[in-house]
């Protein structure tokens, strides 16, 4: 009987330390904010180096998008990527990153491998995401390269230059 009611106030106890942390916890009100669906997605543009051109989804595509892949760093798996419908300067390709680093701020390291005139040109990604208790975590924008400039989004896509 002794060994019941022991076991009885432990679980009592235990259950009211749950509940408590859980009051605890603080609290965020995202009633005012607008997460805009789609945060997961990592958009982006490859542009003519010298002309500044859309050169995979512009009126004149000299890259098809099967000449382009993208990865994780640390693993072989390709992730699947896809060209948005557009018209002139405003196509760009996108894929879905996935939380890599739920609930932090982190930096994902990616490779992108562009086959121009046959010869397969590597550049290393860091994309720089943002965590927010609201809308969960989205890309800020990226680094090339181990470049120290941030390329920044800009209506939402982030472009950057290939020279061919």
């Amino acid at each position: 009987m002794l060994k019941k009611l022991l076991l009885a106030a432990c679980c009592l106890m235990a259950l009211s330390c749950k509940k408590k942390d859980k009051e605890d916890a603080p609290k965020v009100d995202c009633s005012a904010v607008l997460c805009v669906s789609g945060t997961q997605s990592f958009s982006f543009r490859l542009t003519d180096g010298f002309s500044g051109k859309d050169i995979v989804s512009g009126s004149q595509p000299t890259i098809a998008l099967s000449d382009i892949s993208l990865k994780f760093s640390n693993t072989t798996l390709p992730l699947a990527i896809k060209a948005a419908t557009a018209n002139d300067n405003n196509g760009f390709i996108y894929t879905n990153i996935n939380p890599v680093a739920p609930f932090t701020d982190a930096t994902v390291p990616l490779l992108l491998t562009v086959k121009i005139n046959g010869e397969n040109k590597v550049y290393n990604l860091s994309l720089k995401t943002k965590y927010s208790p609201c809308c969960g975590q989205f890309v800020l924008g990226m680094y090339v390269n181990s470049g120290s400039t941030l390329i920044e989004k800009v209506d939402g896509v982030m472009s950057f230059n290939i020279l061919n």
